[in-house]
């Protein structure tokens, strides 16, 4: 047991659990390199559990002037975007054993897996998010699409394709095109003029598509397309950024932290989403901590480590997300 505690952190604890700040300092750059959205959105440090973000609703206004006219008055509204702050957390419990025969090993282990599953976890929440969904399932096992597991990661708060205010665009399933893809810039307005501040999130099978449409290599082709940036980038259209998710199937998820499960059509109905960086706001109130107990599970003989983090999100401009669902298979 000292052996393990010595392991993950430089102070050995005396009873009650023990702050692993080395893992956890591993660990957040680790989330964040395997996040794009949080990448892509903006994000700040939350400074109390409810805080008002400022936004503004009607910025400044140009004229031409005289060389001895008076410039007209150009007046800008402000408003705020209220963040509450909502706690992620996990709990895994090793084995004696594991810890005893692999001692130095497990913390790449921990800290890799606790940084997928973290980054997983807010990427499916900003995603799928809905606070009013219906969660009765007792367990993970039990959940499904209809019936969400009681914790699971979706219900604290409203995602990206929850808090868009723009009528989805229903594909009924057709596969998707560059048409779809130019429509959804579009309908995105003023939003969508600079494609430097736009992310095109798609499903894996629309990856495949994007790639048949539009050539081999989606990094290089006729459409300008450039190299990557941002974790999970397959390449760019237009100019815009394209990142390809497990997470957008209508089958897939099942209430869990984990991947998404295959469904049993190799091409189930999908979504895809279009968004500006400016759409939402990501709130830091605690960045990822790691705790240890120092007592092992005596029943179970196992250790229990805990990773935690609070964070917020909320919507900024829902008018800056334009959707399209019920993407049906691509072409054979």
């Amino acid at each position: 047991m000292e052996k393990f505690e010595k392991a993950l952190s430089s102070t050995v604890g005396g009873g009650g659990d023990v702050i692993i700040p080395q893992l956890a300092d591993q660990i957040i750059p680790f989330i964040r390199q395997k996040s794009y959205l949080r990448q892509f959105l903006v994000s700040f440090n939350q400074p109390t559990e409810t805080y008002r973000f400022p936004k503004l609703t009607q910025g400044n206004t140009v004229y031409f002037v005289n060389e001895t006219s008076t410039a007209p008055e150009s007046l800008i509204a402000t408003g705020t975007v209220e963040l509450n702050a909502r706690k992620l957390m996990t709990a895994l419990a090793i084995s004696a054993e594991l810890e005893e025969d692999s001692v130095l090993p497990i913390v790449p282990v921990v800290r890799d897996d606790m940084a997928k599953s973290f980054a997983l976890a807010e990427e499916n929440v900003w995603l799928n998010g809905d606070t009013a969904h219906t969660a009765d399932a007792p367990s993970p096992n039990q959940a499904t699409e209809a019936d969400w597991f009681v914790n699971d990661v979706r219900l604290a708060f409203n995602g990206l394709m929850q808090i868009s205010s723009l009528i989805p665009y229903d594909m009924a399933g057709a596969p998707m095109s560059l048409n779809l893809i130019s429509r959804l810039i579009r309908n995105l307005g003023i939003f969508g003029r600079d494609k430097s501040e736009l992310l095109l999130i798609i499903s894996l099978k629309e990856e495949e598509r994007l790639r048949e449409l539009l050539g081999i290599n989606l990094a290089i082709n006729q459409l300008g397309l450039t190299g990557t940036a941002l974790p999970g980038e397959v390449g760019r259209v237009w100019g815009v950024p394209v990142v390809a998710t497990n997470l957008l199937d209508n089958l897939g998820g099942d209430g869990v932290l984990q991947l998404a499960t295959p469904s049993a059509d190799p091409q189930p109905s999908t979504s895809m989403l279009l968004v500006n960086r400016n759409a939402a706001v990501i709130g830091d109130r605690r960045v990822f901590v790691i705790k240890s107990s120092d007592e092992v599970l005596l029943r179970s003989d196992q250790i229990l480590i805990v990773g935690s983090e609070r964070i917020a999100f909320q919507a900024q401009y829902p008018e800056a997300i334009a959707t399209a669902e019920n993407i049906g298979p691509n072409p054979v």
